[in-house]
């Protein structure tokens, strides 16, 4: 069982958006390292946005993951997604291990803008962002969340 709040939140999400089941969130990792998480609930799919791979293997991230993998399911079918109970499987997990990488574990703020770039553009536009252009990058998105805050 889930607690009203959440299922408050994600029940608005899916209503207000009722053929696009995709959502994103920060996780943190051991109180150290943040990633980026897209949960795709039309296909399936938990795409992990890591920007220093280094720290974690593929076994460890997916044994990270396991309890929102199998959890998410059930959250979705809980605030009105049709789902059969023949489908209610764990997600899939994948780590995209071609965006730029980070080794300063305490700056998550490419987390963010992958996370930002994906929700606008895909995948294939995560993949383009390079060192030479984070700072204007990180200005954009600074100024898009003042705009968003500020309802401009």
């Amino acid at each position: 069982m889930f607690t009203k709040g959440l299922l408050e939140v994600f029940g608005e999400m899916v209503d207000h958006h009722p053929d696009h089941y995709i959502f994103y969130f920060p996780f943190n990792l051991d109180k150290k390292h943040w990633n980026g998480l897209c949960v795709d609930a039309s296909s399936w799919i938990i795409t992990v946005f890591d920007c220093n791979t280094s720290l974690r293997s593929e076994a460890s991230m997916n044994f990270e993951l396991k309890p929102i993998s199998e959890m998410f399911p059930y959250l979705m079918k809980q605030v009105g997604l049709r789902i059969s109970n023949s489908q209610l499987m764990p997600m899939v997990v994948e780590r995209e291990k071609t965006v730029l990488q980070n080794i300063i574990s305490a700056d998550s703020s490419l987390t963010l803008l992958l996370m930002q770039t994906h929700s606008l553009s895909g995948i294939e536009t995560c993949r383009c962002i390079a060192p030479h252009i984070l700072a204007s990058e990180a200005q954009r998105v600074a100024v898009m969340l003042y705009e968003y805050h500020m309802k401009l």
